[in-house]
């Protein structure tokens, strides 16, 4: 939706297949490339990867699992010049709402999710609700103007909290790191299923 917001054109295919995928990139010469881990792994292990032009690449994002080193490097290699961004979202946040900044490394890209973004807050809290101090392991909450208010014809109150803005939706478990006083530098870290929140814990 935000290509299309700010006036870009959006390649879309009916079904994801490497070949296509592939295809699609050079014909349309698209410039941001938004995949889950697997289809980065599809793509680059595919015959005819090395055959295409994808130098119009500018930017790499991987979002719904942990990219790996071994993988952060291949992508870097087959997309020069694109860095490598990791994403996480939630449905109920209207989409992202951690990403990597600008100036990650690959080891930072591969070893965390990233920041919070825009007006998003993050806060890992305990069985009971308290903000838990670094180093405990809790409940990670996401609070924003563009998360929802529940859910459509289901019982949503276990599922979603009061807050000041919004709501804070329960979005698995995470780990309280240093509170730094800027909710924007909370670095979130994948742990199992679950995300390791280390930054402020508000």
């Amino acid at each position: 939706m935000s290509a299309l917001v700010s006036g870009g054109s959006v390649a879309l295919l009916p079904a994801f297949s490497p070949d296509a995928a592939l295809r699609a990139i050079e014909r349309h010469r698209v410039t941001f490339c938004g995949a889950v881990p697997t289809m980065y792994v599809l793509m680059l292990g595919h015959e005819s990867f090395a055959e295409r032009d994808l130098s119009s690449v500018r930017l790499c994002v991987a979002g719904g699992s942990n990219v790996e080193p071994a993988l952060a490097e291949s992508i870097r290699r087959g997309f020069p010049g694109a860095p490598i961004y990791n994403l996480y979202g939630l449905s109920e946040s209207s989409g992202a709402c951690v990403l990597s900044r600008p100036d990650d490394d690959l080891e930072t890209v591969s070893r965390t999710l990233g920041v919070v973004i825009g007006d998003f807050e993050a806060r890992v809290t305990g069985p009971d609700g308290e903000v838990l101090p670094p180093g405990e392991t809790g409940e990670l909450q996401i609070r924003g103007d563009c998360v929802a208010d529940g859910y459509r014809l289901v019982r949503s109150a276990p599922a979603f909290r009061p807050g000041v803005k919004r709501t804070l939706p329960r979005s698995g478990a995470g780990k309280a790191g240093s509170p730094s006083g800027d909710p924007a530098s909370a670095r979130l870290r994948p742990g199992g299923s679950a995300a390791r929140c280390t930054g402020a814990g508000r």
